[in-house]
């Protein structure tokens, strides 16, 4: 009997062209799911509530040995397994209302935090770094971002991007400590009178603002330091959207979503990677629904233990998994029913805080998994005959775990569609789910609300009138 198969889903989705135009091997909707290395697409695990935090702590940061919070409290009680730092305003009472920045230099923590008043401070390891507070060869605008490159730790703020002495976190008086000092951005390029985040890109520093990047070589003396190329238009208001993936990529959510920085060539010059095209407009629908603020708190993390790539905006995480190797390189999403203020890492599991609650991804033996909803919906088939109209007569798949399947008939009308039948597991070479319409299109939806793990590896879809045996699309 002619069929088509789906064979894998190695580019995921693809919005880049109508759901009736997708290319072999693209989907339309994949929720709460990734691409696994092979190609398939597979469910993610439960975001397990982990610690239930006191009232007015704030962000999240992992260093070696333990998760931090912060606040300006003296001693609130935090649960087993999490530690408070307390950052105090420099008059020991106004209260901290956000964490801007929180940086490991040294393997503590260099923090920035925000306060009622809308005074902003720095910490290194609990301590207020006084520097900040003026005088002759301080800074003279409080940075609201810092990154570590090399020996120094480096913040920006304004137009002005500052950076500490050589081999301390504390220094920043040109004065007094060797190789601290101040750049105003805006000298060197229009559009940077404010700076939004900062990140290491081939060991060079790239300063970022909503429309310019400039990317700085940064040496111990600072009357080494040199623009080493500007990127115009395109930048990020999201600073924790910003996060170095691989050897070789920044990525950052900008305005029209999501892009990287990346090598062109062999001379390592940057470029701007369209690495979001492909979902360019679900982001964009994504972003249309949230205020200012919440775009800006877009925040992003790299799973350690596969590797892929998490950018979270509003109640949507995107998902970039790519192994190169197989020629796997596509979005998914997830969908965890909350909105995500900071992600962190400690021995290789992702944490995510919303709210007064913090998530461990997995649960503890990083292998629980929920009955949220997954969704693969496939681009229209037409098994190569897109004016012949066929009757639809089967479906098979091989998947694990239970599914539901059903069937957009009509290009023109995505609500119209047909139930297929609800598979489990590998369904080839049993009698496959009966079905019998004609139609010239018709595009395969997958759901599975089961507990437990569940993926589906390739599908196949049984015509009367199709063009050839065993055919792919």
């Amino acid at each position: 009997m002619p069929y088509t198969v789906v064979a894998d889903v190695r580019l995921g989705v693809d919005r880049s062209r109508p759901i009736y135009a997708g290319a072999s091997g693209s989907v339309w909707v994949a929720k709460n799911g990734h691409l696994t290395r092979g190609g398939d697409f597979e469910k993610r695990k439960a975001f397990v509530a982990k610690y239930a935090l006191p009232a007015n702590t704030f962000g999240m940061k992992a260093t070696a040995s333990s998760i931090y919070v912060f606040g300006s409290a003296a001693a609130p009680t935090v649960p087993s397994g999490i530690t408070y730092q307390q950052l105090a305003h420099a008059d020991g009472v106004t209260a901290m209302t956000a964490l801007l920045s929180a940086e490991l230099y040294t393997g503590k923590i260099y923090a920035i935090a925000e306060y009622a008043d809308g005074a902003v401070h720095h910490f290194y390891d609990g301590t207020r770094i006084t520097d900040w507070d003026g005088g002759t060869g301080n800074p003279t605008t409080k940075g609201r971002t810092a990154r570590t490159l090399q020996r120094k730790v480096y913040s920006a703020g304004g137009s002005l991007l500052s950076f500490s002495g050589v081999d301390t976190a504390t220094g920043w008086t040109t004065t007094t400590d060797t190789g601290a000092g101040q750049i105003t951005m805006s000298n060197h390029l229009a559009g940077s009178e404010t700076l939004t985040a900062l990140a290491v890109y081939q060991a060079k520093l790239a300063v970022f603002s909503r429309y310019v990047v400039q990317i700085w070589l940064m040496f111990a003396d600072p009357a080494d330091n040199a623009q080493d190329q500007v990127l115009e238009n395109t930048g990020t208001r999201a600073p924790k959207s910003v996060l170095s993936f691989g050897d070789n990529d920044v990525f950052y959510l900008a305005d029209s979503g999501i892009r990287s920085l990346r090598a062109r060539d062999s001379t390592n010059t940057a470029g701007v990677n369209d690495i979001g095209t492909s979902i360019d407009s679900l982001i964009g629908e994504w972003v249309a629904d949230l205020t200012d603020d919440e775009v800006e708190a877009a925040v992003a993390v790299v799973e350690p233990y596969e590797g892929r790539f998490w950018m979270a905006i509003g109640e949507q995480i995107a998902v970039f998994s790519y192994f190169p190797s197989k020629k796997i390189a596509g979005w998914t999403w997830y969908e965890p029913g909350f909105t995500i203020s900071d992600f962190t890492t400690l021995d290789g599991r992702v944490y995510a805080r919303s709210g007064n609650t913090i998530y461990l991804y997995g649960g503890d033996d990083g292998a629980e998994y929920g009955t949220y909803e997954v969704e693969l919906q496939l681009p229209f088939l037409s098994s190569g005959k897109p004016g012949h109209n066929k009757q639809v007569q089967g479906f098979d798949v091989a998947a694990s775990g239970e599914w539901t399947v059903d069937l957009l008939v009509d290009p023109n009308d995505l609500d119209v569609e047909e139930h297929c039948g609800t598979l489990d597991g590998v369904t080839f070479g049993n009698a496959f789910a009966g079905h019998a319409s004609h139609h010239t299109h018709i595009a395969p939806r997958l759901r599975n609300e089961t507990a437990g793990y569940a993926s589906v590896s390739n599908v196949a879809v049984y015509f009367q009138g199709a063009d050839s045996e065993g055919g792919t699309q």
